[in-house]
């Protein structure tokens, strides 16, 4: 039987977990896989996210697939560890290999989360994760994917 407590109780309860969904906890971050929202790029699933940022898919729809990384930091690190499966240091041996094997570049590492925002909005076929806290104008972007990181 349910009395007035209880149901105080529960409504507390529910109300909380309404409050604090997507509240991230200290050492947290949210980073997003962001596109440009007009180009071939807004319905790829995570293996395509994987194939793309390992090279084996490079057009859709013939346009070239343009991805871009953040600088060697935890960014990167957990954006490596959470859509591709691998760290830092495997993913530049691995992109050593296939440079020689293949005759293709790695995708190239910007200074700036403002940088990767600006070439997804104006490349139809780039590719970019940052931060969720950095994105500060979606106008031309569109969230693909996201994972929460733990930070230092």
């Amino acid at each position: 039987m349910r009395t007035a407590g209880n149901k105080l109780i529960m409504a507390t309860v529910f109300l909380l977990l309404f409050l604090f969904d997507g509240l991230l906890l200290a050492g947290e971050e949210k980073i997003v896989v962001i596109v440009n929202d007009s180009g071939p790029l807004t319905e790829i699933s995570e293996v395509q996210i994987k194939d793309i940022y390992l090279g084996h898919l490079q057009f859709i729809k013939n346009l070239r697939i343009v991805p871009l990384h953040y600088r060697e930091s935890g960014i990167k690190e957990a954006f490596l560890s959470r859509f591709l499966d691998t760290t830092s240091k495997e993913y530049r041996r691995y992109w050593i290999s296939k440079s020689f094997q293949d005759g293709i570049i790695p995708p190239p590492s910007l200074d700036d989360f403002r940088q990767i925002n600006a070439n997804v909005k104006l490349l139809p076929g780039a590719i970019g994760y940052l931060p969720e806290a950095a994105l500060k104008d979606t106008e031309g972007v569109k969230i693909i994917g996201s994972a929460i990181i733990k930070t230092p």
